[in-house]
């Protein structure tokens, strides 16, 4: 294993030769009176600081623009049956969350109400839901 050795001997003359230490700091001439103060130790040399200036941004009027989106398209009224059964889908299981959060005392009607208001919920939703036709295509892609 005279491979190994020679590989121990040639990466310990790798190391030798880097030199791993922070410039010193202390060696430099008087800075002027308007440069930052000289890096410590303790911020490291690819840290900046919060006084540090910010780099000039090379397009600065792309905040010109006067451009106002449109006012959103009011969102679709939904129908009675769709408003219950999402309320039953969300608050029965809401309604049994909150109240073991608080730790009320609960009769055995409340939590039999949410998981009748939750299966119900759901099961009107399903139902509503149909079957789309997809037409000719045979993926099966999402429907929207």
């Amino acid at each position: 294993m005279s491979g190994q050795s020679s590989d121990d001997e040639e990466f310990e003359r790798i190391v030798a030769g880097l030199e791993l230490s922070l410039p010193d700091v202390d060696d430099e001439p008087d800075a002027p009176a308007d440069a930052p103060p000289p890096l410590t130790a303790a911020q490291g040399v690819f840290q900046p600081r919060w006084s540090d200036p910010l780099p000039e941004e090379a397009d600065d009027d792309w905040g010109d623009d006067d451009f106002v989106p449109p006012e959103p398209e009011p969102l679709p009224p939904g129908d009675r049956w769709s408003r219950a059964a999402w309320a039953g889908l969300i608050g029965g299981p809401a309604l049994l969350f909150v109240l073991a959060i608080i730790g009320a005392p609960v009769p055995g009607i409340i939590p039999a109400l949410a998981v009748v208001a939750f299966v119900a919920g759901l099961l009107v939703l399903l139902v509503r839901r149909g079957d789309h036709d997809r037409g000719d295509d045979p993926d099966h892609g999402a429907v929207l």
